[in-house]
């Protein structure tokens, strides 16, 4: 480290195995933090030694949560969240006398540009977080015009911010969905909030499904062949991953088609590369039919977008055909999908597959075949009190053996939830009680 030799720490981490032997491995730690690669993660990185530098491995003061329960004005939410240094957190705020916001809280480091997006070399002092930004400077809002405030791991500015942030795994879609609702919705009720936080609307399929079903030039001849009723299908779907739909199916499979043919590029790379995202993917598509990825680099021609629009769907077809040959001709979203809530043990009698439910990654109802919305909650805050209604899936119960255990996931599914009873008002004859737990210490 600039020309000399720092002492690192060894730290013994024990693991004890049941009806085996113990295993103990040796964590290195230096001034950045612990070495998470090295040659006992993979022989070929022997003469590299990779640490990481993270905020959660620095001291931090957990009174924010705390202060945070008993927080009564926007002020003291602030001062809460002033308190705050862990990895950044989006922590929304609402009050009953009408007042929102969101703030961004956390620990960052003020970079130059394109600072972390790279491995660093940890031998040059030049390369460490030099300062870090003032709390006063994070992201933040407080009663904006539009009535309201929102997140969906977005990119919080504008363009305008003064330091530099970036993360690769913006998101594109779901928040600017979120955004055009709430700007046309009025008088909004409880049930307007379960809906939206269930909606299906797939946008990248809205921005870029019409240009690929241009791209086929299908006739009436052709409409009635097998590609002819998979090109109809799409054409009349509203864009809406309902589960029940088999559009959802087809488009999936025809967008991932296309985009393995666009960043074939990438592919038997001898160092590790990310394929842009999705975004960005049908940006070019859309708008840069010159771009020299475009071309497929096991043929001799030269093909443009329109070529990757059909021979993808050529590959689609046969996808679906190949799918359905091994599961049954029902493709329906769903079912294709396959939203899977697994056991810990992932142990198939305790665990839910094909659940019927829409959506996908990169909708606001972003139920994927592994990962998911895992809690939906609503709440309303008058002067009258406040109120709550909220859904997960699983159940209040862990116990594979209880009557109870998973019966939240079909509600969850579905867009049911369950009003929330707050510890004041319940009563111990209150109907929705089930089994009543003293805990006495």
């Amino acid at each position: 480290y600039d020309e000399k030799w720092l002492k690192t720490q060894k730290v013994v981490e024990e693991f004890q195995v049941r009806g085996g032997t113990t295993v103990y491995d040796t964590i290195v730690f230096t001034h950045y933090g612990p070495v998470v690669y090295d040659r006992n993660y993979d022989v070929s990185t022997e003469q590299l030694n990779l640490a990481m530098r993270w905020t959660a491995h620095d001291a931090s003061d957990y009174q924010t949560f705390i202060q945070l329960n008993q927080a009564y004005n926007y002020d003291a939410y602030s001062q809460a969240l002033s308190k705050y240094v862990g990895p950044p957190q989006n922590i929304a705020f609402a009050s009953a006398a009408g007042d929102i916001a969101i703030r961004i809280s956390g620990k960052f480091p003020v970079k130059w540009e394109e600072q972390g997006k790279f491995i660093m070399d940890g031998r040059d002092s030049r390369q460490e977080w030099q300062e870090m930004m003032p709390w006063e400077h994070t992201y933040k809002v407080l009663n904006p015009p539009q009535g309201f405030v929102s997140s969906a791991n977005q990119h919080p500015g504008d363009g305008t911010y003064p330091y530099y942030d970036y993360d690769y795994n913006f998101e594109y879609y779901r928040n600017r969905r979120i955004n055009d609702r709430l700007s046309v919705m009025t008088n909004i009720t409880e049930e307007d909030m379960m809906a939206l936080q269930n909606d299906n609307f797939n946008y990248i399929a809205s921005e870029l499904l019409p240009a690929m079903l241009d791209s086929l030039q299908f006739d009436s001849t052709r409409l009635s062949t097998p590609k002819g009723r998979m090109y109809t299908t799409l054409s009349n779907w509203d864009f809406f991953n309902e589960p029940d739909l088999t559009a959802p199916s087809l488009f999936e499979l025809w967008q991932d088609s296309l985009y393995n043919l666009v960043w074939d590029e990438f592919e038997g790379q001898e160092i590790s590369l990310i394929r842009p995202n999705r975004y960005n993917t049908t940006y070019i598509l859309l708008n840069k039919p010159d771009f020299g990825f475009i071309d497929r680099q096991e043929t001799p021609s030269v093909e443009t977008v329109g070529d990757l629009f059909r021979l993808a769907f050529d590959q689609a077809y046969d996808g679906i055909e190949q799918w359905k040959e091994r599961n049954g001709d029902d493709h329906s979203w769903y079912k294709f999908k396959n939203t899977s809530i697994l056991h810990i043990l992932q142990i198939k009698p305790f665990s839910r597959e094909q659940v019927r439910i829409g959506g996908n990654h990169n909708i606001v109802n972003a139920a994927s075949g592994r990962h998911g919305p895992s809690w939906r909650f609503v709440v309303k805050l008058d002067s009258t009190g406040t109120q709550g209604w909220g859904v997960y899936p699983g159940s209040q119960s862990g116990n594979p053996g209880n009557p109870t255990y998973g019966q939240m996931i079909d509600p969850w599914s579905s867009g049911k939830y369950y009003e929330l009873l707050f510890a004041p008002s319940i009563s111990e004859d209150n109907e929705s009680i089930v089994h009543n737990l003293r805990l006495i210490p």
